[in-house]
């Protein structure tokens, strides 16, 4: 083959020098290529590693983490909306912050660590959002909570005032002779009496048509008149509640419609009756903080429970409020409040049991010696529990023990016999006085337990009397039983044992 010579010489002549500057920047492009693809090759070699190369771990804490949130969010706006009793039992005041803290922070570690599946931009900001949220969660939703609770308060005493001031101006005039309602409204009052007959016993008219006065009204009539049966119908500007079945009957209880507000009309042979509602009346907003409620050293302590405490409407203030009382103990003010809760323990409150228990546990406390009249109310509630088979409470108990301990002899005999172990301390308190009752109880009972229990008892608290009634089961068949009868007869002073 025939090959040009200048060709040959222009092919491989040497190659032109390149600048300085343009090697430079080859160099440091492949410098910067070469640590991207390291950086890329040691993230992948870590993925592979830790098993989550190509796994949805990453998103997955992100998810829980933001789900943990939220949880967070729901208890705090939860605990919010209870009353203040309600939240004390769930979750002390000082567990707040470091469970709102606890949560929220823990939700943004996982977000957090999720940050190799989920955007940086996303991830950062909602972990710096958690951390912050998590120590103000609780001062935001329980300031959100009281700022809640004051707009309504203010709106019940708002959408009222107009209509009491009007009715109490009628019922001025009229010398309560006028009805606000027309036939039409108490159509159904009519035709449920007619169809019932004695049965229905009352409609009682109050000017108010909020929905949670109106339920809590409601509970608070079948309570005061210890009713079957109380349905609220939407009348003219206010609800019509319709009572059936009342202890005692149709009768005057013109005193009791009173207590809700103004008593514009009475007509007690039909049993109607028209209430313009004052919820300054029945104590339908607290006048105080939660704070002074609940610190004893306040000035204000006493005077702000009594003030609850006469609260119509709504027994579980009534309740956080004898607690409380009961237990500060304010023995400065104890003539002051043993009349309140005496007051109060007039009204029934069979249906609200627990309310019940709590005032009567208050004025034990209250209750000075040979006290008639508080012996009285506790001896109503013991009967009440013994009625409802309730376990009535130990102070009072110890208090009807102490002030009538003959009295209290068989009831409580017959409480420790189904549990000697919650009543013997209370028996024990009878001394001697129980002994002929669980001697007749010795004597006719076959349970191996109570018999050990009865023997137990006499050995601490029984009198040589009870030695010939226990002498026979020295030689029993069971050697528990024997046993215990021969330590009861030597603590009872028998010869031989």
């Amino acid at each position: 083959m025939t090959v040009c010579p200048d060709c040959l010489r222009e092919e491989f002549a040497p190659a032109q020098p390149v600048e300085e500057g343009f090697l430079k920047a080859i160099k440091q492009s492949n410098d910067v290529s070469v640590r991207r693809a390291t950086a890329r090759a040691e993230r992948l070699s870590g993925s592979f590693q830790s098993g989550t190369a190509f796994g949805p771990h990453g998103t997955l804490r992100f998810v829980l983490g933001v789900a943990i949130f939220f949880v967070c969010v729901g208890i705090f706006m939860y605990c919010a909306g209870l009353e203040e009793w309600e939240l004390r039992q769930l979750m002390p005041e000082a567990a707040h912050r470091p469970v709102s803290i606890l949560l929220c922070w823990v939700a943004a570690a996982l977000v957090f660590s999720s940050t190799s599946r989920v955007s940086k931009l996303l991830v950062y900001p909602l972990v710096i959002f958690f951390v912050v949220a998590g120590w103000f969660m609780p001062t935001f939703w329980f300031a959100m909570s009281d700022r809640e609770k004051k707009e309504t308060a203010a709106a019940i005493a708002a959408s009222t005032v107009d209509t009491t001031e009007a009715s109490t101006t009628t019922s001025r005039k009229s010398s309560y002779s006028s009805r606000e309602l027309t036939e039409e409204d108490l159509s159904v009052y009519r035709e449920k009496k007619q169809e019932k007959g004695s049965n229905v016993n009352f409609g009682i008219y109050i000017s108010t048509r909020d929905v949670g006065l109106r339920q809590n009204i409601r509970s608070t009539i079948a309570r005061l008149l210890e009713a079957e049966g109380c349905v609220a119908y939407t009348k003219g500007q206010g609800t019509l509640f319709i009572v059936s079945n009342a202890a005692g009957g149709s009768r005057n209880v013109s005193h009791v419609a009173a207590r809700f507000g103004d008593l514009n009309y009475s007509n007690p042979s039909e049993g109607l009756y028209e209430v313009a509602f004052l919820p300054e009346k029945v104590k339908a907003i607290s006048r105080f903080d939660s704070e002074v409620l609940t610190s004893p050293k306040h000035a204000s302590f006493v005077a702000a429970n009594l003030d609850e405490l006469r609260n119509l409407l709504d027994p579980h203030r009534v309740r956080a409020a004898a607690s409380a009382l009961a237990t500060a103990n304010v023995q400065e003010q104890a003539a002051e409040i043993r009349e309140a809760l005496i007051e109060v323990l007039r009204d029934p409150w069979a249906v609200e049991p627990d309310t019940y228990d709590a005032l009567v546990q208050a004025l034990v406390v209250y209750a000075a010696p040979g006290d008639k009249e508080i012996v009285d109310v506790c001896r109503k509630y013991f009967l009440h529990s013994r009625l409802t088979k309730r376990p009535p409470s130990v102070p009072v108990m110890e208090l009807l023990i102490r002030e009538t301990p003959d009295e209290m002899v068989a009831p409580v005999v017959e409480l420790w016999s189904a549990n000697p172990v919650e009543w013997e301390r209370t028996l024990a308190q009878l001394g001697t006085r129980s002994q002929d009752h669980l001697l007749d109880l010795l004597g006719t009972t076959e349970s191996l337990q109570l018999i050990g229990s009865i023997l137990k008892h006499l050995e601490h608290n029984g009198t040589p009397e009870a030695i010939p009634a226990v002498k026979p089961y020295a030689e029993h068949s069971d050697t528990l039983i024997s046993r215990t009868a021969r330590a009861t007869l030597q603590a009872l002073g028998a010869s031989g044992y």
